[in-house]
């Protein structure tokens, strides 16, 4: 004969012990999945960050900078691909040893895009 009391006491037990554990690995995963997530989201608006200072100075200084020439391929990772075509205009612009209005004009078209996209100001 089955002693459902000592049955259920052990299963009380076994549910007492097993739950705590697989809510705690649980928390656990999730907790990394949004630290990558927020360490990823921090990357990108470095990346973007940095390109933008890089290409407002290649703008306003008149040539292209060490910074600009890294971030110029870098940004193409973490900009949504609408905008690739700009920004490789942009960068070519940019390349070039003189101010114009078609580039600055360009260049604020970009970040106000890069603004928007990442939910920024």
């Amino acid at each position: 004969m089955i002693d459902w009391n000592a049955t259920l006491t052990g299963i009380a037990l076994v549910a007492a012990i097993v739950s705590p554990v697989i809510t705690t690995i649980l928390t656990n995963r999730f907790q990394l999945k949004m630290k990558k997530r927020e360490l990823l989201d921090q990357r990108r608006l470095d990346v973007i960050n940095g390109y933008l200072e890089a290409a407002s100075e290649a703008l306003y200084s008149f040539g292209a900078s060490h910074s600009f020439q890294q971030y110029s391929a870098v940004i193409f990772l973490y900009a949504p691909r609408e905008l690739h075509e700009k920004i490789r205009k942009l960068n070519k612009l940019l390349s070039g040893a003189e101010f114009s209005d078609e580039c600055a004009a360009l260049l604020y078209d970009v970040a106000d895009a890069l603004r928007t996209e990442n939910k920024v100001g």
